[in-house]
């Protein structure tokens, strides 16, 4: 068989496998993954008091339709985002009609997929490479198809369609007003331009591109995204970092002793939330009265003037109630939550799975202090290979203890930088585990500063924040990858990894980003600790 042939079916079968992980990814394991994030979403973006609304959207649409509502609208003061569910029902029929044209979670799931897809790809294709399977040009083919794939949806597609869905919901949280796809599209320009205009600004190490065996502009897109995707995974890490530090192995210094809530106090809590989101009701139905009266007064011109100046006061001083009273039913919400959640903690804490992982938490806990430690030691003075001690490779404080762990086990013969390259990736899959330690904290944060005000909205946005994280992870993952496993200067086989720039070019932008999140978090965390503040993880 001649290569020609050869390829072609090696590259058909790369293919078909890629297709198989976006099927599998579109289809099941969104299934329940995109539920999860409705509900991240529902609890963080909302002021869960207009059940008016909630009721008659779910007497609208059935809850087993595949309908979606673009946003709903935000609590506030004025009772105009309410008219069209109470008094224009028709009209939310035909804008629900028209939105199911357009699915905004379609967008978000088949983004996802496609990030999946093609970074599972990319790791099957260097797996092929170590075990020598399929052919060299198949191989490099697909590899770059597919890295060139991961660039696109990272830096072009993904953004925009985060500012298209965004684009959906009104600067005040009401109902969408019809904007045409093209206006979409210009407005969501505007902050990817800035978007673009950001990312360029990014210093890139020379190394950076002369090291990558790719094209100048392929080359300077990549490293871009390694710089930023590597400061961000530093944040992550160090907010995550924090976190399980302050959990597990928190001594608050100076500041005061937890409390514990009992369920009286969250009890308590509920009963209140319940009392002012009731006083909230009154008030709409107030307001709603006022409105109705003032639109059904048939009287005289004079008498018409003289009310609505007497209604528009007594309406103003309405709303103003209802608008305080939303601020503290928000902030209510939130210390309840607070209180819930400390509350189950302790109460899970005290049966023997809940010690095990509590256990397991501040084993992970001292690792996430070492990790901190080591950060620190590299941007000081980072440690250096044996085999070439003039190199700046950044090498980690737990890559190097467990290489002096394996190192002096009688039964393993091998180099010290081939045992130095596994605790690389050791160290590696645990910085991984401490970004997805953060990633639900993330999401909800996110959720709570935008405001989204409709779960399938936050849901499809967050979705995309997701595969945005993920792609950019993987690919510096791989980046770490050729640190393990450098590209051989021999023979006529292809080497993947000579695509990507070495990760000792981008480590110091990890250990700073890192060091920065985990200090203002820790302050963060430290001076909730001294408020009594509720911390909602």
């Amino acid at each position: 068989m001649s290569s020609v042939h050869l390829t072609v079916i090696n590259s058909a079968l790369i293919t078909s496998i890629r297709a198989g992980l976006f099927y599998a990814s579109y289809k099941y394991l969104l299934h329940t993954f995109y539920h999860d994030l409705q509900n991240i979403t529902s609890g963080s973006g909302i002021s869960t008091s207009d059940e008016t609304a909630r009721s008659i959207r779910d007497s609208v649409i059935d809850e087993d339709s595949d309908i979606e509502l673009d946003s709903l609208p935000v609590p506030n003061s004025s009772s105009s985002s309410l008219r069209p569910f109470v008094d224009d029902q028709p009209f939310l029929r035909k804008r629900i009609t028209a939105s199911s044209v357009f699915k905004h979670s379609n967008i978000a799931r088949i983004s996802f997929s496609i990030c999946f897809s093609e970074s599972c790809t990319l790791f099957f294709l260097f797996m092929t490479q170590e075990i020598h399977i399929l052919n060299t040009k198949s191989r490099y083919i697909n590899w770059r198809i597919s890295l060139l794939i991961l660039l696109i949806m990272i830096l072009l597609v993904i953004p925009l369609s985060q500012n298209i869905i965004l684009t959906y919901q009104s600067p005040l949280g009401s109902l969408s007003r019809s904007r045409s796809m093209p206006m979409r599209v210009m407005m969501a320009f505007i902050p990817y331009s800035i978007y673009l205009f950001a990312l360029s600004l990014i210093p890139i190490p020379p190394e950076a591109v002369e090291n990558a065996d790719v094209s100048n502009i392929e080359s300077v897109f990549l490293a871009r995204l390694i710089v930023f995707g590597t400061f961000v995974m530093g944040l992550l890490s160090g907010l995550g970092a924090a976190r399980n530090i302050w959990e597990y192995l928190s001594i608050p210094f100076g500041s005061k002793k937890r409390h514990v809530p009992t369920e009286q106090e969250v009890t308590s809590a509920e009963e209140a939330l319940k009392r002012v989101r009731n006083d909230i009701q009154t008030r709409r139905g107030e307001e709603l009265r006022l409105q109705e009266a003032s639109a059904k007064d048939s009287s005289s011109w004079m008498s018409r003037v003289a009310s609505s100046i007497t209604g528009s006061s007594e309406l103003a001083s309405i709303q103003q109630e209802i608008t305080g009273l939303l601020a503290l039913e928000y902030q209510m919400t939130r210390n309840l939550e607070a209180l819930k959640s400390a509350h189950s903690k302790s109460k899970y804490g005290r049966t023997a799975r809940g010690r095990v992982i509590r256990w397991m938490g501040r084993i992970f806990a001292v690792y996430c202090v070492f990790r901190s430690i080591s950060c620190l030691l590299n941007i000081l003075g980072p440690f250096h290979s044996s085999s070439n001690p003039s190199s700046s490779s950044y090498t980690d404080l737990i890559a190097l203890v467990l290489t002096h762990l394996i190192n002096a086990l009688p039964f393993i013969h091998l180099s010290t930088d081939k045992i130095l390259a596994v605790s690389r990736q050791v160290s590696l899959i645990l910085v991984g585990a401490i970004i997805l330690s953060s990633i639900g904290f993330i999401l909800r944060i996110v959720s709570r500063f935008l405001r989204i005000t409709s779960q399938n909205l936050g849901a499809s946005l967050l979705l995309l924040i997701l595969a945005q994280i993920m792609g950019t992870y993987l690919i510096s993952t791989l980046v770490q990858l050729r640190t393990a496993f450098p590209p051989s200067n021999s023979g006529s086989d292809i080497s993947l990894l000579a695509t990507l720039p070495a990760y000792e070019v981008f480590g110091a932008a990890f250990d700073y980003s890192y060091l920065l999140s985990a200090s203002l978090t820790g302050v963060y965390l430290w001076l909730s600790g001294w408020t009594d503040g509720p911390i909602v993880v």
